[in-house]
């Protein structure tokens, strides 16, 4: 999935919607967490996890601001 906002305000508002996901079994060796947020003109997914102690972290590119972003 790619998404183009318009504007600054449209990616925020559509990070905002996205719930910040944490999940942990009981022991602790195995959780996940995942968040949504806006960087330069880029909508980014961050996402961890950890099975039995194997961490794994990535990013992707979800979506892009067109006009961009000043400042």
């Amino acid at each position: 999935m790619f998404i183009v906002f318009n504007t600054l305000s449209q990616a925020k508002n559509y990070a905002k919607r996205q719930k910040t996901y944490f999940w942990q079994e009981g022991c602790g060796c195995c959780w996940a967490s995942l968040q949504v947020f806006v960087e330069d003109n880029k909508v980014l997914e961050f996402y961890t996890h950890s099975h039995v102690g194997n961490v794994r972290a990535g990013m992707k590119v979800i979506g892009k601001i067109k006009c961009g972003r000043k400042g």
